[in-house]
């Protein structure tokens, strides 16, 4: 017999096979099976494999996590490899191989990357330094004021807090315009229509007023009514109007109703918007009556005016397209978030995109960009050389470890003048960084002034 008799012999194609018990291996079963003589060979959860030689051979096959003879070795596995920081940062490892760390792109927050950065828009003020933060819930910034300024998005000087706002001589009390008795609304830019004591035969006359507009109400006695308290309540009970009424009025209910070129109780005075309307911005212009019975024009603004004739522009977010708003003497500013342009952040910024080559540099006008070649003196360098007083002796353009003046730079490549007071702050970091640490730290480097 070719098997031992406590064995199974079975005829293959190759020949007649030994199957073998589990305690025993080799072509006879011969031999002892290495993997039962310790259960400890393998390590880890590793499995123990014979093989089918004389002599035999005992191996590990690991688990996926382990490698070595044994499965004693920690496989390494690349902790960036899934790509955990997506496409908004990059994924950084530690020292030891174990660990990843996201740096985000500018836009981004988070461990990974998966938040807005509320700072990307640039909401803070007056060269404020914002800084972001986040929790599992949501993300939030602070700003952090610098010089005289403060406020939520240090918007306003501390130096005038109320922003140079108030009107008619108010002065600003803990940043609030504090008006004349004449004067009234948020910025004392609209004349008090109470000062004048419109209400008649007792009445009492409140203001209602803000920023952008300002009215009055007369609270009349129990014997009078009208808009004035003009009208006595014993006369309507004659259900007449008290006089006729003039210059084509009709009386409707007690009341002279006007054509739209009279006023008055009686249509006794012509309109006088209708002579010159003061109002501008497509304010509304209405008669008011002053205590000796003369109308004059009132101006009711658009909300993104005031003043008494409208002409002053106030800020809303719905006039900069999105971006920050901030009120200039009469006129507003617009600070764009990213990817606009324009006075109004109207526009694309299509520049963003990086539409022309390496070696060219992109200028945008309104929707419409070219794209200028480093080389082309008259479209870039000569801008600045026609502005001699800043840059023919005082201003320099850093090009590759050199800092050259702004006619030589011209001449060799793309450069931006810079103040010669900088110098010293950048020359340092011109020969100890790299090309990308260089044009990062330039565009970041703080300018003294004189």
């Amino acid at each position: 017999m070719i098997c031992p008799p406590y064995k199974i012999c079975s005829e293959q194609a190759t020949g007649p096979v030994c199957t073998c018990p589990a305690n025993k291996v080799g072509t006879f079963c011969q031999y002892n099976n290495p993997c039962n003589q310790s259960s400890s060979i393998c390590h880890n959860g590793g499995t123990c494999v014979s093989s089918n030689t004389d002599p035999p051979i005992s191996s590990c096959h690991c688990r996926e996590d382990y490698i070595g003879t044994y499965c004693e070795i920690v496989k390494e596995i690349d902790p960036c490899a899934s790509n955990p920081c997506q496409t908004r940062g990059h994924c950084a490892l530690s020292a030891l191989n174990k660990t990843f760390t996201c740096l985000c792109r500018e836009s981004f927050i988070g461990e990974r990357c998966e938040r807005n950065n509320p700072c990307a828009s640039s909401p803070c003020l007056n060269q404020a330094l914002c800084q972001s933060y986040w929790n599992q819930t949501y993300t939030w910034f602070n700003c952090r004021c610098v010089g005289t300024y403060t406020g939520n998005r240090c918007e306003t000087s501390l130096l005038n807090p109320c922003g140079g706002l108030c009107m008619n001589g108010s002065p600003c009390d803990n940043g609030e315009c504090v008006c004349p008795a004449q004067y009234t609304g948020t910025f004392c830019g609209f004349d008090n229509p109470c000062y004048q004591r419109i209400c008649q035969n007792g009445g009492t006359c409140s203001v209602i007023a803000n920023a952008t507009n300002v009215s009055f109400t007369c609270t009349c006695s129990n014997s009078y009514t009208g808009q004035y308290c003009e009208t006595s309540l014993d006369a309507l009970a004659n259900r007449g109007c008290l006089s006729e009424c003039m210059n084509g009025g009709s009386c409707i209910k007690s009341r002279c109703m006007c054509t739209s070129e009279y006023v008055g109780p009686l249509c006794q005075n012509e309109n006088p918007c209708n002579h010159q309307n003061p109002c501008l911005n497509n304010g509304t212009c209405f008669s008011r009556y002053n205590t000796s019975g003369t109308p004059s024009a009132q101006c009711s603004c658009l909300q993104e005016f005031t003043g008494n004739n409208c002409e002053v522009m106030l800020c809303s977010p719905a006039l900069c397209n999105g971006g920050i708003c901030t009120p200039t003497q009469n006129s507003i500013a617009c600070i764009c978030p990213k990817g606009t342009y324009g006075d109004r952040c109207q526009y694309v910024d299509i520049c963003a995109t990086n539409p022309c080559a390496s070696n060219e540099r992109c200028e945008q006008i309104e929707n419409q960009y070219q794209c200028s070649s480093c080389y082309d003196k008259s479209s870039y360098c000569l801008r600045y050389q026609e502005h001699n007083e800043f840059c023919d002796n005082r201003y320099t353009i850093p090009i590759d470890n050199d800092l050259l003046p702004v006619p030589q730079a011209c001449q060799r490549s793309c450069g931006k003048c810079i103040p010669v007071q900088r110098l010293k702050d950048i020359s340092s970091l011109l020969h100890n960084s790299t090309s990308m640490e260089k044009a990062h730290r330039l565009s970041t480097a703080p300018i003294k002034k004189n």
